[in-house]
């Protein structure tokens, strides 16, 4: 059976599976149930087998990242979506922990950026410069050129690629 790849941030995520405190909500008011996604659903309606790989709060960066991790995997007549995410967000390393953190908008308040087990060496203000930075258009220029690389290898495969956003600069 084909399979239908899914890469993104929440928009794309299957419901509960993150950690996030909506969702615990949510569950909640469904009495303990969620209601199938859009991945979901379109793989059911097309008989594929869903790969859905997409995460709460990833950066562009993660999902680029984690469709390399996959590309080995994907097969000809395969269906890949990514949904990319806003350009602001990037990542940085984490040094107590040696992994990636992602950086969105208004994710931190000043008070809690220096917290030691969060990016000690990185200051707000630099945090606050880069994402201020990373709302230049020409930030774009970079999914596109991810984007031609996919569709090299869709190209070369033989899979079909789809890629989808809410982020109004980065649709043309």
């Amino acid at each position: 059976m084909k399979n239908l790849w899914i890469f993104g941030d929440n928009n794309s995520a299957i419901f509960g599976k993150t950690k996030e405190r909506r969702y615990f909500y949510y569950k909640h008011f469904r009495n303990g149930t969620f209601p199938p996604t859009w991945s979901e659903l379109l793989a059911k309606d097309l008989s594929l087998t869903l790969k859905n790989l997409a995460v709460t709060g990833q950066t562009n960066y993660d999902i680029f990242d984690m469709f390399c991790r996959c590309a080995e995997q994907i097969k000809k007549d395969d269906i890949v979506i990514i949904g990319w995410t806003y350009v602001e967000r990037f990542r940085l390393v984490d040094t107590p922990t040696n992994s990636f953190m992602s950086i969105r908008p208004n994710q931190f308040k000043s008070e809690h950026i220096n917290i030691p087990s969060r990016l000690p060496e990185i200051n707000i203000d630099i945090i606050n410069t880069i994402l201020n930075n990373r709302r230049n258009i020409e930030w774009c220029d970079e999914i596109y050129n991810w984007e031609i690389i996919i569709n090299l290898l869709s190209k070369l495969i033989g899979f079909k690629v789809i890629y989808w956003t809410f982020d109004t600069n980065l649709n043309r």
